[in-house]
């Protein structure tokens, strides 16, 4: 199986990102919300997200895997290789399995090269929905980046430096 992205999804109209932005958001809520019984339709709505990646975001939001191949791992129930497929380079990925209350919890974090802070944890059930959560949170979270205020110390201090006194010239 050839899982490399050769078809012609370069051919696919991006999105203009707010749409884009507004459509992960809300699979972003139906990922929280679910109960895993859709889990095909929001990996599969996932992946088109990912072909529909705005053009400036095109560099961080990749899918290695093509679409057939893609298809092939959710027919196939392979869920937990579909979520992980989502998260192509340069975006990195990292799954624990921690007890909590005496159960175990699978918690997957996603994060794009150079972001600052740690990625918030993402528990989920499965791998699967782990992945997907960790995903969506890590370009959802992109955004809000994008959107905060500047942090106040940096207008605590001028713009420009205040101007240098003038030499004042002897006899004139």
């Amino acid at each position: 199986m050839d899982l490399t992205q050769t078809e012609g999804s370069n051919d696919i109209e991006p999105l203009e990102p707010e749409l884009w932005f507004r459509a992960l958001e809300r699979l972003s809520n139906r990922i929280v919300a679910s109960d895993d019984n859709d889990v095909a339709s929001m990996l599969r709505h996932a992946f088109h997200l990912v072909q529909l990646t705005p053009g400036p975001l095109k560099g961080v939001v990749r899918c290695e895997t093509g679409e057939s191949a893609y298809e092939q791992f959710l027919e196939c129930g392979a869920f937990a290789s579909a979520a992980a497929a989502l998260i192509g380079s340069p975006m990195c990925y990292e799954v624990a399995c921690v007890l909590r209350a005496g159960s175990p919890v699978i918690e997957a974090k996603a994060w794009l090269p150079g972001q600052t802070g740690r990625p918030a944890a993402i528990s989920g059930d499965s791998l699967t929905a782990a992945l997907l959560g960790a995903w969506a949170a890590c370009l959802v979270g992109l955004r809000r980046r994008s959107l905060a205020p500047e942090d106040s110390t940096l207008h605590q201090f001028p713009h420009k430096a205040p101007p240098a006194p003038r030499p004042k010239l002897n006899g004139h």
